[in-house]
């Protein structure tokens, strides 16, 4: 994940947290725009999708994977908990933020506890990805964009679902033909 220094394989758009019809009413069409405009070839939804809809319309405009949220629970049974994936020589984790009911339920109390701490999260996905170059998820609704350990953890925020009236944000990979990735996060 040194320089760039070869040819673009793939260029991601990183979402998660959109909580369409749960807390919010549609995606955002700047959020497609910035999409298409950046010839995403392949979109990763980190859960709490809420409905099927978010994944057609992200289709339309690239292949999505996509994860299972804690808000999911119409698509409970349809996607899974986590997945790997892998772009050229770059292996990418995807999960929400969480790997089992329990494992969400013990995050809850850390959280009620000491607050948010990004590596309570990055320790429970590298367990998951020991293997992965780049970590997304989701769940926080706190955008990061982090080198630690050895990956690059990219958390996107929530691009049309954020308590407190702060920035929606979504995110870009872009992956090379050398095994290095560029990443950035967007506001809307």
């Amino acid at each position: 994940m040194g320089m760039i220094s070869s040819e673009l394989i793939k260029t991601i758009g990183i979402v998660s947290d959109t909580h369409i019809r749960d807390q919010a009413g549609r995606l955002p069409s700047q959020l497609l725009s910035v999409f298409q405009d950046a010839r995403v070839g392949l979109i990763l939804h980190a859960g709490d999708i809420c409905t099927l809809e978010v994944l057609e319309n992200l289709q339309k405009i690239a292949p999505v994977c996509a994860v299972l949220g804690n808000r999911d629970f119409q698509l409970f049974g349809k996607l899974p908990l986590k997945r790997q994936i892998q772009i050229g020589q770059v292996k990418i984790g995807l999960a929400h933020g969480y790997i089992s009911f329990w494992h969400y339920m013990l995050d809850k109390l850390h959280h009620f506890r000491d607050g948010y701490q990004f590596e309570r999260y990055a320790n429970v996905l590298k367990a998951v990805f020991p293997q992965a170059d780049v970590i997304v998820f989701g769940h926080t609704h706190i955008a990061e964009l982090q080198h630690w350990q050895g990956k690059l953890y990219l958390n996107p925020g929530a691009c049309s679902c954020r308590p407190g009236g702060a920035f929606y944000s979504f995110g870009i990979l872009r992956v090379y033909g050398d095994g290095s990735v560029q990443a950035e996060i967007l506001d809307l």
